[in-house]
């Protein structure tokens, strides 16, 4: 018999193989596609949190019955059997405290309106080479973008799944969303700092060291003072360096395995790179007649915007507390290695999109993040009743030390 290869047109959850392609969704086909082929376990019950019995009851209706074992790709780390008191309880709980919409708020939808307002006007004088707005138009871009791409991408911003893909499209600078589906939902929130699973703990190794399991190189050393402009660069290398080696090695990081798609699909990815290449960097060579104004202004609002990511981001999981840290629990395992961060600060709650959250994000990342400061003492109540963990620096400074320190350790031999 010739060897046994996986069928890619099934979803399979639980180590059982599930024919999904004639299912429509209520989230769309981009949150279903995201687990055609693959393991899907932990993105099913992570994104079911408070239907999950309905949800069960539905994809029985479509198990593929006799596949050969060898046929069926293996969920990994995580016990999904075993009923886990303390999700129960958190779940009960949360579902309580939140509103029966966990999407976007009118409340929210207003406050998302004056930021694309506010992006817009001052868009428009940077566009008119003001120097004032060289600072305010890309931090500007950035609260609006970090504050809806990301809600999106999770598809947390609206119920209907039209709206969630149209606002991860507008910001080319930061990803596309194709890429980053695979990197941020597919990757990330599944292996959660799980080496050669979680695909954030490959980036740029020969750059620096954060995890201990990567082996050292002489200038790592130095990684502390270099830290800065490896931040400032890291959401251009995300959204054209590493994008176009995705493309050209079919995995994320050597970790994700890319989804099938259509050469038209691919082709439509690289105009679309192309276009965000000309919108990010290349249109300023064409307006002002200074080349060095022009420079100006393609790299400093990127690097703005590179640094404002970085530290929304790095300091979410990678301390001491969160680094190698695992739990077959998958939500317990969730809480261990996240850190939340000024919890009581609203400017960094805006400022990071709900990223300050980090903990109770990851364990319910399908509901809007303006809703996770309503649920965040339940979360660290009910991990402390149950002895579990919960990670959390009080100030923005507090965890930025958290982190230098893991760094500082990480760049000695």
């Amino acid at each position: 018999m010739g060897k046994h290869t996986t069928n890619e047109d099934y979803w399979y959850i639980n180590n059982k193989a599930y024919d999904l392609t004639k299912f429509e969704h209520p989230a769309g086909p981009i949150a279903l596609g995201l687990g055609r082929g693959r393991d899907a376990t932990q993105l099913f019950y992570s994104y079911h949190p408070f239907s999950i019995h309905k949800a069960e009851a539905i994809l029985k209706k479509y198990e593929v019955k006799n596949v050969p074992e060898e046929q069926i790709v293996q969920s990994k780390f995580f016990d999904w059997h075993t009923k886990s008191e303390f999700f129960e309880q958190l779940r009960t709980e949360v579902k309580a405290a939140l509103p029966k919409n966990t999407k976007a708020s009118f409340e929210r939808w207003v406050q998302i309106a004056v930021m694309i307002v506010l992006s817009v006007v001052l868009t428009y004088y940077y566009i008119l080479g003001h120097w004032w707005a060289l600072i305010a138009a890309p931090l500007s871009l950035w609260v609006l973008g970090v504050n809806t791409f990301h809600d999106a991408s999770h598809f947390a911003l609206s119920n209907d799944w039209r709206v969630n893909a149209f606002f991860t499209y507008p910001y080319p600078w930061f990803s596309s969303p194709f890429t980053w589906y695979h990197q941020h939902v597919i990757g990330h929130h599944c292996y959660t700092n799980i080496h050669k699973e979680d695909p954030d703990l490959h980036h740029s190794a020969r750059l620096w060291r954060y995890t201990r399991r990567s082996r050292h190189l002489s200038h790592y050393k130095w990684q502390c003072y270099y830290l800065f402009l490896v931040w400032m660069m890291i959401t251009t290398a995300l959204a054209f360096i590493i994008d176009a080696l995705f493309f050209v090695k079919g995995k994320y990081h050597g970790v994700v395995k890319m989804m099938r798609i259509s050469r038209t699909r691919f082709w439509a990815h690289v105009l679309g790179r192309l276009f965000g290449l000309v919108v990010v960097f290349l249109w300023p060579y064409f307006v002002y007649e200074s080349m060095w104004k022009a420079y100006i202004w393609s790299v400093v609002p990127n690097l703005i915007f590179g640094f404002s990511f970085s530290l929304s981001s790095q300091l979410s999981h990678l301390t001491d507390e969160n680094l190698d840290q695992f739990d077959k629990e998958w939500h317990k395992h969730q809480v261990i290695t996240s850190h939340t961060f000024a919890p009581d600060s609203l400017f960094w709650f805006f400022f990071t999109g709900g990223l300050s959250l980090q903990i109770e994000h990851h364990l319910f990342p399908g509901v809007n993040h303006w809703h996770l400061r309503t649920i965040h003492p339940i979360v660290k109540r009910v991990c402390e009743e149950h002895g579990i963990p919960y990670t959390m620096s009080a100030t923005m400074t507090d965890a930025f030390k958290k982190h230098m320190s893991l760094l500082d350790e990480l760049s000695r031999k």
